[in-house]
């Protein structure tokens, strides 16, 4: 069973099966004139640099609506939701990692719009069509963790083989001792 992720706009959502893979290529224009909804998954093959850092447990979910904001401008805003297999750096085992990314964006055009949007707001530089499966890439690589860890006392070291460490050899010097005759001959 799915979560269902219900999002506050002011939009005529158009919704689409869960199952419903996305598409890559949208008009935010269009999809914030008609207030259009798009819930789906979308395959971790889809998603080359989230694959580099982590292994997709499943098909990434998401749910993005598209409308018109303050002053005319498109909002995007709405819920990505995945699960990832990353490497813990204490046990160097694998760790089950849930993200859920809210998003809320403002569509800009150009580099002097994104200077133009308000702080608590992030802009999503597009050109006429814009790259929906990079945006959710984004999204997800800002909410995996920057150091991926088990909860403390969960983690199961790493198995090291016992290993006789072997003793100096008689009547080898050691380096270090070297060394150490070599300063108390200088001091004198």
């Amino acid at each position: 069973m799915t979560d269902q992720v219900h999002i506050p706009i002011m939009a005529r959502p158009v919704m689409t099966p869960a199952k419903t893979m996305l598409p890559k290529i949208v008009d935010p224009r269009r999809l914030a004139d008609q207030g259009m909804t798009l819930k789906g998954s979308v395959a971790a093959e889809y998603l080359p640099r989230v694959s580099q850092d982590a292994e997709a447990l499943e098909e990434v979910q998401v749910e993005l609506a598209f409308a018109r904001g303050d002053q005319g401008k498109i909002r995007v805003t709405g819920v990505i939701c995945g699960r990832f297999g990353l490497m813990c750096q204490r046990c160097m085992n694998s760790v089950d990692t849930r993200v859920k990314q809210s998003v809320d964006l403002v569509v800009v055009w150009n580099d002097d719009q994104s200077r133009s949007v308000p702080r608590e707001l992030d802009p999503w530089e597009v050109d006429e069509q814009a790259n929906l499966f990079e945006l959710i890439e984004d999204e997800i690589l800002l909410a995996l963790p920057l150091v991926a860890k088990h909860p403390e006392g969960q983690c199961r070291p790493p198995e090291i083989p016992d290993q006789d460490i072997p003793e100096p050899e008689e009547g080898r010097q050691k380096p270090f001792e070297i060394l150490k005759e070599l300063t108390k001959s200088s001091d004198k």
